[in-house]
């Protein structure tokens, strides 16, 4: 099983980050709690290739993508963006903790957190949660628990930037 949590300054990039959760072997925990640039993520994903080869790449029989965008209005006002401030490093170590239990409880292969910090323009990805599973219905339970216990319990707020 494998957990990964990358907090990142601004926007996501829009493509998912490739075969991220294969890369390492599912007996293993890779958590990258410092702050990673996109660039740096890919990098180090690029790094534990020598590991592809253990990946439980043959029970993944579901893969499972959300991704939040920053709407263009909040609480009925036009927004230019929306500031996510995150309480370090306890942001980090609460998303560890909160995938670790979601796998254990959903038996699921993988999950990837990617949150952002800082300023996010409207249109612009905010959050993505990625999970492979054996089955689309425990990955679908177990997006839906992640998402709502995350709002809930990690501390990481975001504040609207008007027009």
């Amino acid at each position: 099983m494998t957990v990964q949590v990358h907090m990142y300054d601004g926007a996501l990039r829009n493509a998912i980050l490739p075969d991220a959760t294969l890369l390492i072997s599912k007996n293993q925990i890779a958590i990258n709690s410092g702050v990673a640039t996109n660039a740096s993520a890919v990098n180090a994903a690029a790094n534990k290739s020598d590991t592809l080869n253990a990946s439980p790449t043959h029970a993944i029989g579901a893969t499972v993508v959300f991704e939040g965008i920053v709407r263009t209005d909040e609480a009925g006002r036009v927004i230019r963006a929306l500031s996510y401030e995150a309480y370090e490093p306890m942001a980090t170590n609460s998303l560890t903790e909160l995938a670790r239990d979601i796998l254990s409880k959903h038996g699921l292969i993988a999950i990837t957190v990617e949150h952002s910090r800082g300023e996010v323009a409207a249109g612009e990805r905010s959050f993505r949660l990625t999970i492979d599973s054996a089955h689309r219905k425990e990955a679908l339970a177990a997006m839906d628990e992640f998402i709502d216990r995350m709002k809930r319990d990690v501390p990481i707020w975001k504040s609207p930037i008007y027009i």
